[in-house]
């Protein structure tokens, strides 16, 4: 019982758990730090042949058809929207209820590295709030769908992209999510 009592404790400074604790705090306030750093924000603005780029908002991480938003190494635009888009071929035609939407964008990498570009990265939301990838419209795609691929240092992609959706939907917003580990997304209200 004697040789308990004598049994010194170790300073908190040398115990493992202690130094974890520090190295873990150290990367969540570095990655809160980076993340802010490449918030989307808009850098510019692009000519748009729509009239549906009349919305204003306060929210500085919403932005309109026509602005250049930087996220990620990248600028990305929506150009034009096309509501009740109809498909080349007489094949395809949206469900009862629904109604095909066309966006046109515009991709730039401003990396000095090769970037990647996906029509999944991007999700059309209507009023009702859900989420609406395009493969619910894969076989309407237009002749210049964006698909996927790789840009070089300073290339720039245009494309289209076919979403079906709720008829007459008052609100149409994208989402951009180019990474889905960094969670950073800009959001362009269509209308």
């Amino acid at each position: 019982m004697a040789q308990r009592d004598e049994i010194e404790k170790k300073p908190v400074y040398k115990k493992a758990w202690f130094w974890i604790l520090i190295v873990v705090l150290i990367i969540g306030v570095g990655g809160a730090i980076a993340s802010s750093e490449k918030d989307p924000k808009k850098v510019g603005e692009t000519a748009t042949d729509t009239s549906t780029n009349n919305s204003t908002t306060n929210k500085q991480d919403v932005f309109k058809v026509g602005d250049v938003v930087a996220i990620e190494d990248q600028e990305v635009s929506v150009v034009n929207v096309t509501r009740d888009y109809q498909p080349t071929s007489d094949i395809f035609s949206p469900k009862d209820g629904k109604e095909y939407v066309k966006v046109d964008l515009k991709i730039h990498n401003t990396s000095s590295e090769n970037g990647s570009y996906n029509a999944l990265y991007w999700q059309i939301e209507p009023e009702n709030g859900e989420l609406i990838d395009y493969m619910n419209a894969a076989f309407a795609q237009a002749d210049d769908s964006l698909s996927s691929g790789e840009l070089t240092p300073g290339g720039t992609k245009t494309g289209s992209i076919v979403y079906e959706i709720p008829q007459g939907s008052a609100t149409l917003k994208m989402h951009f999510k180019p990474n889905i580990i960094s969670g950073r997304e800009a959001v362009i209200e269509l209308q």
